[in-house]
């Protein structure tokens, strides 16, 4: 059966209307092509037909050609692979696109499952990777570290494959690369990232380089069974436009990869890629989080509740406040603690203010209040709110569930796990 995941609320606003397929693993072949989401907003359609199938499972009379296909592939033991076509485009142009792809398919041997020809018979192809890449955050490593960043969209492994697997990635990334002997030395470490579109959709560490045994005066680089997984992490499905653009000159004539040299301060400079015998040293770029003193402090390094979040929790926990609040309103005793706040779903909205509380007081209305409160943090209030603070009923809300959904959001904008002390987990006590 299908592992099904959530897309995160930023995915789904830049999916708008999107087309996918599904398709066999043992064939490779499209069996299925339908359309999701709307002109503003994509939806979690492509997952439909999972559920779908598991609920009727033991019903045989009610299953379409489709769910039979989808039913068999599950009892191989394998699962059906997806992918989407194309997405950002408005209702119409994903119906058109729909129809097309239904049409061109259908054309030699009939073998698409749909029961309903696609309506009104660039945005490229994106696997489940792909689709974690759409809310890539910048590149921030946030220590000294030496990074080959190697373009692999062109490599075969990848561009004409719907289903790249991690040994695709690896194999197109570790080369063949023209790399001088001055950046092989042994006695450096060294970091590798493949990259498409400017997202890094694998990382390595390198152990070391040999010769190409097909094309001899090119390298390739054997990575190491014992990497840093916090380098890892802090490397992989991230936003690497910033040191390509840099570069852009030198990858424009045909450089297909750059080494990026990056700092404690988070800055970056070139040194393979650039006519400058001396690249200077540039911002990473990307949003920051701040401890009491104001000093910045990465998304997963460990942060406190300090100073006025302490001072609020009891008054927020009290019971009249408790039931003032899961009634929709903020005139509790002690309330005015709230006032350099913005607050949510409460509050008229108003200036932006560098505080957010969020209260969360049921499963039904949960999502939709995570989903307003990223969006105000992640557009509307963006690098001027610095602290989120979700206060969360835990008997009646389940926060792991929100965070599993919205992760890849809270990523995007350096809220991770550390930060549920920050962005905060308040459980009301019972």
């Amino acid at each position: 059966m299908n592992n099904i995941i959530n897309f995160d609320f930023y995915t789904l606003k830049i999916l708008r209307s999107y087309v996918y397929a599904l398709i066999d693993p043992t064939s490779n072949e499209i069996f299925y092509v339908g359309k999701g989401g709307g002109d503003e907003y994509g939806n979690q359609r492509i997952f439909s037909h999972f559920h779908e199938a598991d609920k009727l499972r033991n019903s045989p009379e009610k299953q379409s050609r489709k769910i039979k296909k989808i039913l068999d592939i599950w009892n191989r033991n394998q699962e059906v692979k997806w992918v989407i076509l194309r997405h950002g485009l408005n209702s119409t142009e994903a119906h058109e696109v729909e129809a097309a792809i239904i049409d061109t398919l259908n054309l030699p041997t009939n073998r698409l499952l749909n029961e309903v020809v696609g309506h009104h018979s660039a945005r490229g192809i994106l696997t489940f990777d792909g689709i974690k890449a759409l809310s890539a955050p910048p590149v921030r490593p946030g220590r000294s570290i030496k990074v080959f960043v190697f373009q692999i969209h062109n490599h075969p492994n990848i561009a004409l494959n719907c289903n790249i697997t991690a040994l695709d990635v690896y194999e197109a990334t570790r080369g063949a690369w023209r790399i001088g002997k001055q950046y092989r030395n042994k006695g450096d470490e060294y970091y590798a990232v493949g990259v498409v579109q400017g997202i890094s959709i694998g990382a390595y560490k390198i152990e070391d380089w040999g010769q190409d045994y097909d094309q001899p005066t090119k390298c390739v680089f054997l990575k190491s069974d014992e990497p840093d997984p916090l380098v890892i992490k802090k490397l992989l499905y991230k936003n690497w436009g910033k040191p390509l653009s840099v570069a852009k000159g030198f990858l424009q004539h045909g450089g297909g990869s750059i080494l990026v040299e990056f700092n404690e301060e988070n800055q970056f400079r070139i040194l393979k890629g650039t006519k400058d015998k001396e690249s200077i040293w540039t911002d990473c770029g990307g949003a920051t989080v701040t401890d009491e003193t104001g000093r910045e402090v990465e998304a997963d390094s460990e942060v406190k509740i300090v100073g006025d979040v302490e001072k609020i929790l009891p008054i927020i926990q009290s019971k009249q406040a408790r039931k003032r609040i899961k009634e929709g309103h903020l005139d509790f005793p002690g309330s005015e603690c709230l006032d350099g706040w913005n607050t949510l779903p409460m509050g008229k909205p108003g200036a932006c203010k560098d505080k957010l509380m969020v209260f969360i007081t049921d499963e039904e209305t949960a999502f939709n209040i995570v989903a307003q409160a990223l969006c105000q943090v992640g557009h509307h209030c963006r690098s001027i709110t610095k602290l989120v603070v979700f206060s969360v009923d835990i008997q009646l809300v389940s926060w792991d569930n929100i965070w599993n959904v919205f992760f890849p959001a809270f990523e995007q904008l350096y809220v991770s796990d550390a930060l549920q002390c920050q962005v905060q987990l308040i459980a009301d006590a019972p």
